[in-house]
């Protein structure tokens, strides 16, 4: 093998070590932020910055998502689809978009409705991350945005873009934690396969060790994939 050859490798292999580290440690600090969530009053919220963590329990919210946008790998292969709602806070003055599940608007009036039986009247609970919304999702919902503005629903914004509070933060990084540690398994399974066996490449492996190493490679780069479309680092 060529010097040259080699160092090249070695340099992809770092900078792939590298982007999985911070992929790690980025959903790790979400999920921290979660924990530590600001807790948001559902009359009069105040959310005037992206990057922190909210939570708060609310009563009014669009009966079905005002957009959907489905990512594609390539424009032909369906990686995922993310769903926007438009919140309000109760005297109606206030508007924030929430990102969410598909079934988002069923689960949260279901918990309206289960609060009232049971003589409550705490809102629905909704807990994220909030943050700047994406020119692409921007450009979709800004005439949903004034129009929401002409009828008295001021659309929290940071003076630049529209914010959202993002409820799928803690699904989506459980799954890059997953994807992180996929490639932190395969890592570990060539490493070793190289040290049973000097100079081995991959196609040179045991069958069951190199069909568990593609697999997880598969596994890997799928998750990975599917969420970096629906995140901004």
């Amino acid at each position: 093998m060529k010097k040259g050859s080699k160092a090249s490798k070695i340099f992809g292999f770092i900078l792939l070590i590298a982007f999985v580290i911070f992929y790690l440690v980025t959903a790790v600090i979400d999920l921290i932020s979660l924990s530590g969530a600001k807790e948001v009053d559902s009359y009069d919220f105040e959310i005037t910055e992206s990057g922190v963590s909210v939570e708060g329990n609310f009563y009014y919210l669009t009966n079905g998502p005002v957009l959907s946008v489905t990512h594609k790998l390539s424009y032909i292969i369906p990686m995922g689809t993310e769903y926007y709602f438009a919140l309000a806070n109760d005297s109606g003055t206030k508007c924030i978009f929430v990102r969410a599940s598909e079934d988002f608007a069923e689960e949260f009036y279901k918990i309206l409705d289960e609060n009232e039986k049971n003589g409550s009247y705490i809102g629905a609970p909704i807990k994220g991350k909030v943050r700047e919304m994406r020119p692409k999702v921007k450009n979709e919902l800004i005439g949903y945005a004034q129009d929401l503005a002409e009828e008295g629903c001021q659309v929290i914004s940071n003076g630049t873009t529209l914010l959202y509070i993002d409820a799928t933060t803690q699904f989506q990084s459980i799954l890059r934690i997953v994807a992180a540690l996929v490639f932190v398994a395969v890592a570990v399974m060539i490493i070793v396969a190289i040290r049973v066996r000097s100079n081995m490449q991959l196609s040179e492996a045991p069958k069951p060790i190199a069909i568990a190493v593609l697999v997880l490679v598969l596994a890997g780069v799928g998750l990975m994939m599917y969420t970096l479309s629906f995140i901004e680092l």
